[in-house]
């Protein structure tokens, strides 16, 4: 039935509407098709279409309405609405301590490094670039050992990134679905794991923390003390990675950006998604730091 819809161009199963799109619109890396019943929470006689483009993040608002109302409206039947969203993109924060070994090269440090740094880019455009694609950390990590021959091991960590769209206008809630179990403390800092950039509240410069029992809140630092402006503005739930922040008004975010981010750990390496999530390498952030090997067996 589905291949015969098809030929007809309509649209009436999940399928019809990511073969139809993809066939009229050439701009689609990855798309993602479901029912309204599917969503959450449900809306029935709807379908949500998902879009990854080839070039950049999201779709522009005209081409999401050139889609729906010239490829889309024409063919799906009549009493389904059709609503294309962009994708959920978390981002990985990585950070690298590599050993290495300059006696064994004639590259230098920082060529090392760049190297090791096109690795990490390199594996998040091949590896994460479709939804239903999950990150595999042992493979990850063999990516960097193998990425030069003068590196030895890696010890590396991950940490999600999410990029909240916060309103300065009108206080709001927000829901962050990490979609991975979190790790109520960080176990390099002995701190809960929840972290922000900074944003301002009531004159202050402030930021999200958690208090490892699943309470969120807002602190200020005065002489290097946390001063609490909010003591619970919402909760984590540990074992799904949702967050929730209730009635949140900031007047500015740091450096005028558009978003403030929040940064959990993950309970475990590898990292999955759901539906409309999409994982990438939060470029900017990648840290690595090198050990050269062959100076500390000279000194030892």
């Amino acid at each position: 039935a589905p291949l015969s819809y098809q030929a007809q161009g309509r649209a009436v199963t999940k399928v019809d509407y990511e073969t139809l799109i993809k066939a009229d619109y050439p701009n689609v890396d990855s798309i993602r098709v479901w029912g309204g019943e599917e969503n959450e929470p449900p809306y029935y006689g709807k379908v949500f279409v998902c879009i990854k483009p080839l070039d950049g993040l999201v779709l522009s608002d005209q081409t999401k309405e050139y889609l729906v109302s010239t490829l889309i409206r024409q063919r799906n039947m009549v009493s389904v609405d059709v609503d294309i969203i962009d994708p959920d993109y978390i981002r990985l924060v990585i950070s690298s301590i590599v050993k290495w070994r300059a006696d064994v090269t004639a590259d230098s440090e920082a060529d090392v490094q760049a190297t090791i740094r096109q690795a990490i880019i390199d594996y998040g455009n091949l590896e994460l670039d479709n939804f239903d694609t999950y990150f595999r950390f042992s493979k990850f990590t063999q990516k960097i050992d193998t990425a030069h021959p003068a590196v030895r091991n890696n010890l590396t960590t991950v940490k999600l990134r999410y990029r909240l769209e916060a309103s300065l206008i009108n206080s709001s809630d927000y829901t962050i679905n990490f979609s991975n179990a979190v790790d109520p403390n960080d176990t390099q800092t002995g701190e809960a794991t929840l972290t922000s950039s900074s944003f301002t509240l009531d004159g202050y410069t402030c930021f999200f923390d958690d208090d490892g029992a699943g309470i969120v809140r807002i602190y200020r630092i005065l002489e290097g003390v946390k001063i609490f402006v909010r003591a619970n503005v919402g909760s984590i739930d540990y074992n799904t990675g949702r967050v929730q922040i209730n009635n949140f008004l900031p007047t500015a975010i740091e450096g005028a950006l558009p978003y403030i981010t929040l940064t959990i750990r993950p309970l475990y390496q590898d990292v999955v998604t759901k539906r409309d999530q999409l994982l990438i390498i939060d470029e900017p952030s990648i840290f690595i730091d090198m050990i050269d090997e062959s100076l500390q067996i000279k000194e030892g």
